[in-house]
């Protein structure tokens, strides 16, 4: 490689595609030769997660400004002393769109702005990525209504606008918040973005350290 992006102990996300969907794993960086990578092998509930020879891989990673992908493609796999995949880069990493389906299911209390209300309503997320948040609420909310909302846990005093894309009520909830909302985020700029992401991969790696995913 003329210039390596990614520095040994460096936490990274593989995508694994499989049934037509990318499923994501974290993993790390164990090595950086002058060809390849030498990653930490996906596990999934504890074991390893199979990964053929030959197979193309996404590999995701932060940096201080933004938020990157690099193609691999792997090219062998070793088990001691610890699992590894040998992957190859495929070009150079780019900026993608892709941080958008990574999806946290999360409570975190949020406000939420309505056209025709002057006070924010408060709220609590079920899950969020970089493309839009799902909250329960006490109110239904029309499809189609333009709304502006606040997750402060993750990016302070930042107002998002974003636009109702299905609400559905909840017949399970037992509390007020019977209404479930997914609203999809119409104005967001990269650094919003990157930041989401940033705090979505935070919060499953010490998730997966605590053995709950």
């Amino acid at each position: 490689m003329e210039k390596c992006y990614l520095d040994i102990g460096m936490k990274v996300t593989l995508g694994i595609f499989n049934n037509d969907a990318e499923h994501f794993f974290p993993s790390k960086v164990e090595d950086v030769l002058t060809d390849h990578i030498i990653l930490g092998m996906p596990m999934k509930q504890g074991r390893i997660y199979y990964i053929e020879k030959g197979e193309k891989i996404n590999i995701y990673f932060p940096s201080k400004t933004s938020f990157y992908c690099m193609e691999g493609l792997v090219e062998g796999k070793q088990y001691e002393p610890i699992p590894v995949i040998i992957v190859k880069p495929i070009g150079e990493p780019c900026k993608k769109q892709k941080r958008n389906y990574f999806r946290l299911n999360i409570a975190l209390k949020a406000y939420i702005k309505l056209p025709d209300c002057q006070n924010p309503i408060k709220v609590y997320t079920k899950d969020i990525s970089a493309g839009g948040a799902k909250f329960s609420s006490s109110l239904f909310i029309k499809e189609g209504t333009l709304i502006e909302i606040m997750i402060p846990e993750i990016l302070d005093d930042l107002w998002l606008r974003a636009i109702i894309v299905r609400t559905e009520k909840n017949y399970q909830a037992q509390h007020s918040h019977k209404y479930d909302i997914a609203a999809q985020f119409t104005e967001i700029d990269e650094y919003a973005q990157d930041t989401i992401a940033k705090f979505i991969f935070s919060t499953q790696r010490k998730l997966i350290r605590k053995g709950i995913k």
